[in-house]
C-alpha cells in the first residue's frame, strides 16, 4: 500500500496480509483515490463497484454500517503506522514495523520460507537505510525472533519482537 500527500513521492507504508480490505473511501466520501494498492504476492481480490456499494448501502443499513466499519479498520491501520513512526529508537521502529507487516503473529505465511518482504521495502517503511535495516535485521536474527532468507522473512517469536517494539520511549 502506497500514498502521500499530492506534494510528495508517494511512499510503501504496508503490506496488507490475509483478511485485510481496503476501498471504503470512494462510497462513503466519493473522493479521489489517494493510495495505491499492488500485489507482491498470490492475492485474491473481491471487487464491488462503487455504484453498486453504494446503491447497497442507501438499500441495507446493515451494508453501511459494514462499510464504516471498514473505514474505521483503515483509521485504525493509519493510527498503527503513524504510532510506529513515531519510535525515536530505529532499530525498535524497525521491529514494531516489521510485527506490523508480518501480521503481528496472528498470520501464517502461505509460504514455509515466510513472508515476501525485501530489505528495500523495510527501509522504506521505516524511513531508514537498506543497510541499517540489513544490520537490524541481522540483530533480530540473532535474537531468534525472526528468520531471514532471498526476500523473505518468518516470524519466530511475535512475543520477544513485540517485547522489544514496544519498550517505553527513552526521556
Amino acid at each position: 500500500m502506497t500514498g502521500g500527500h499530492k506534494r510528495a513521492t508517494p511512499r510503501l507504508g504496508h503490506i496488507m496480509r490475509d483478511g485485510e480490505w481496503f476501498g471504503a473511501k470512494a462510497p462513503l466520501d466519493g473522493g479521489p483515490r489517494d493510495l495505491t494498492y499492488c500485489a507482491i504476492e498470490t492475492t485474491h481480490l473481491l471487487f464491488v463497484a462503487n455504484a453498486r456499494l453504494s446503491k447497497m448501502m442507501r438499500e441495507n443499513t446493515d451494508v453501511a454500517i459494514r462499510v464504516g466499519q471498514l473505514a474505521e479498520i483503515g483509521a485504525r491501520l493509519g493510527r498503527w503506522m503513524a504510532r510506529d513512526l513515531l519510535t525515536r529508537d530505529a532499530g525498535r521502529r524497525a521491529a514494531a514495523v516489521l510485527l506490523r507487516v508480518l501480521g503481528a503473529g496472528e498470520l501464517a505465511p502461505s509460504d514455509p520460507r515466510g513472508f515476501r518482504l525485501t530489505q528495500q521495502m523495510l527501509a522504506e517503511m521505516t524511513n531508514l537505510s537498506r543497510h541499517h535495516v540489513c544490520r537490524k535485521l541481522a540483530d533480530f536474527e540473532a535474537a531468534g525472533w525472526i528468520h531471514c532468507g532471498y526476500n523473505r522473512i518468518r516470524l519466530l517469536d511475535a512475543e520477544g519482537l513485540a517485547a522489544y517494539a514496544y519498550q517505553d520511549d527513552e526521556p
